[in-house]
């Protein structure tokens, strides 16, 4: 920077952090004029009183504060990782440290707010005033029982470490790690409240998850690029070219999965006739406005800063969408302590309290296979994952690069175990069925990973995507590559690490209790299904993955670590059979599911598939690890008869000079 911008920038910086500070009041305000019009009320515990008025308005005041924290902290990590590139030793630029700090206000912010709204959140769900709730005995006791307040708590611990890590961190590899731990922190709150609860609330979690982390990197990231060019910071035209595609993305997926939640908690009929609909209505013509601020953008801001070098536009049209966005926060809030009209809460019945659907009856062969319902989570990755790796391999065949069709075959039904296992009937009855569970459990840790990994997705993006170069920033190709090589990839693809992950999660899960107290949370579930995923993948890349690998063994060894993991497994199958006690009992009773009142006996079925489905994937596993083997010794016999034919090998030159040496030592 020149020294007349290094001298404006703390004014405008002074100015960014003013507009802020403005729009969180006005998002403040608004939520809480529109809680008065409205008159909207969270639920309360049942036979409890509703609390008072400044317990409610002060919970939605200090979740605006906290949630505006929240995005202030993901976008100044996200900008200072991905949008303006490190110095070459690997350290944060000067733009990557000014957002790096930004997020670290922020996440102070985040934190404070958070811890806060812990007691307040327990007592507007207990009806009880805030001074009640702040005796230590009352408050470890709601907390203890009720999911939003132990939510905001989680979130606290995540902003802490963030903040704490924004004290020390320096360096491009922790600062994208502080990003992802960033994002985590948004899911405690989003797997609680009104979505969590009810018919479809399943559903209602997944598609609210999708929308905050949206939102999150949409609001934040359009923050640390204002503050970034009013500091007059480098690199601004590439900056602003990766948001646009990022808000693109995140607009796309707001607008979706806002439509999902909203048909889920209200029908469309109701939309102008309640309270909760006419906040949704509000927030979504907030979101129309946003998009459309988002065409000019990239149209006049983005265009002008990258060919014109001009940020007078880009500046002006995102201190204006950032305003828009905080009121748009203060609508969400106020949309979040409004409860659906009481027309549409109908009573579930106890299958659809704990699930969030029903079961029409016994899991049948007919119903395995044809009774979906589509898994917003991992239904959706799985179909995205298909979509980019075909993407992929079309501009590999416009480039006229071949690309083996059995590797395409292997990654789209790798795709589709994934889909098949959460969105099919096996992924609706898993959650209730501890046979069916097991089941999905052996196609997405010991089938779907074995497929992904013979697909090879990294190779295949790293033809795909174009090299960076050398005085140029990094890239998505460049940041594949660090994460590859990156320290936590060298841990966990260690063959001790690998396998103690991977036959571990068997017996740490089902035989500690954890799956007991797994089973009631919906995002236990889903926590459980990526761990299933990646354990599984993280045992198969070393072993038979095309990719490049931190921890490569040779042929023998890993033939030696497939064989060490099958007696494991085996073990395992036939401990759950002998088992007489049943492990979930308390949550499968509660379903009540009359057809399933052998526990037992499902429990043994369990076991038996757990040991004897798992011998189709090993050897699936040996034979390509096998053939992988032959093709190694048919390269390496090729490679020494070009050496032969070319004047001789290296082996063959030492030996003849072995025999020499021997010759004349005979002398």
């Amino acid at each position: 920077m020149t020294e007349r911008e290094v001298a404006r920038g703390p004014r405008g910086v002074g100015g960014v952090v003013g507009l802020v500070v403005v729009g969180v009041l006005a998002a403040g305000v608004v939520a809480v004029v529109l809680l008065t019009l409205t008159g909207g009320a969270a639920e309360v515990l049942p036979g409890l009183p509703q609390s008072d008025a400044f317990t409610g308005y002060a919970l939605t005041l200090v979740r605006v504060v906290a949630e505006a924290g929240s995005v202030v902290t993901i976008g100044g990590l996200l900008f200072a990782a991905f949008f303006v590139p490190p110095q070459r030793s690997g350290v944060l630029d000067v733009g990557g440290y000014g957002a790096l700090r930004m997020a670290g206000w922020g996440a102070a912010v985040w934190f404070l707010g958070s811890l806060l709204l812990a007691p307040l959140t327990a007592a507007d769900a207990a009806g009880l005033g805030v001074g009640d709730v702040l005796r230590t005995d009352v408050l470890v006791d709601l907390v203890g029982g009720l999911e939003q307040p132990k939510a905001w708590l989680f979130t606290a611990g995540f902003a802490l470490v963030v903040w704490v890590g924004t004290r020390f961190v320096l360096s491009w590899g922790w600062t994208a790690a502080l990003f992802f731990v960033s994002v985590a922190g948004v899911a405690p709150v989003a797997l609680t409240g009104h979505s969590a609860s009810g018919g479809s609330h399943d559903m209602a979690t997944n598609s609210l998850l999708f929308h905050l982390l949206a939102a999150a990197l949409w609001v934040g990231g359009l923050i640390a690029l204002l503050v970034h060019g009013r500091r007059g910071g480098a690199h601004l035209g590439l900056a602003a070219a990766r948001f646009s595609k990022v808000a693109l993305v995140c607009w796309v997926v707001m607008a979706a999965s806002g439509v999902v939640n909203a048909l889920i908690r209200l029908p469309v009929r109701d939309l102008f006739t309640s309270s909760y609909g006419l906040l949704i209505v509000a927030k979504t013509a907030l979101l129309v406005v946003l998009g459309v601020f988002g065409y000019f953008q990239r149209e006049r801001g983005v265009k002008g800063v990258v060919e014109r070098g001009d940020r007078g536009a880009l500046l002006r049209l995102a201190g204006v969408e950032v305003l828009v966005m905080l009121v748009t926060i203060g609508v969400a809030s106020a949309l979040a302590r409004t409860a659906p009209p009481a027309s549409v809460q109908v009573q579930p019945d106890r299958t659809e309290i704990q699930l969030g659907y029903t079961l029409d009856g016994p899991p049948t062969a007919v119903r395995l296979l044809f009774d979906w319902r589509f898994d917003l989570v991992f239904g959706t990755a799985a179909l995205v994952l298909a979509g980019l790796y075909a993407v992929g391999y079309r501009r590999l065949r416009a480039r006229g690069i071949s690309w083996p069709v059995g590797r395409v075959i292997a990654w789209m039904a790798g795709c589709f175990v994934i889909l098949f296992a959460t969105s099919s009937g096996v992924g609706r009855y898993s959650p209730a069925v501890f046979s069916v569970h097991m089941e999905a459990h052996m196609m997405l840790s010991m089938l779907a990973p074995v497929l992904l990994v013979l697909g090879a997705p990294v190779t295949l993006a790293l033809r795909v995507l174009p090299t960076a170069g050398r005085d140029n920033p990094p890239g998505p190709r460049e940041w594949l590559l660090a994460a590859v090589h990156s320290p936590v990839s060298k841990v966990l693809t260690n063959p001790v690490v690998a396998l103690v992950l991977f036959v571990g999660s068997f017996y740490g899960l089902y035989l500690t209790g954890l799956f007991d107290a797994a089973l009631p949370e919906h995002w236990a579930h889903l926590l459980m299904n990526a761990h299933f995923l990646l354990v599984g993948y993280i045992f198969y890349w070393p072993v038979i993955g095309v990719d490049p690998a931190p921890n490569r063994l040779p042929h023998l060894g890993r033939l030696g670590l497939v064989f060490a993991s099958m007696p494991f497994h085996a073990f395992f199958g036939v401990i759950i059979m002998g088992m007489d006690t049943v492990v979930g009992l308390t949550f499968y009773q509660s379903l009540g599911l009359t057809w399933n009142a052998d526990l037992v006996g499902d429990q043994r079925l369990g076991g038996g598939i757990a040991w004897a489905s798992g011998e189709i994937p090993l050897l699936l596993v040996l034979i390509a690890l096998l053939a992988q083997w032959s093709r190694a010794d048919e390269r390496e016999a090729r490679r020494t008869d070009r050496r032969v034919d070319e004047g001789g090998s290296d082996d063959l030159e030492a030996y003849n000079a072995m025999l020499r040496q021997m010759a004349r030592d005979k002398r």
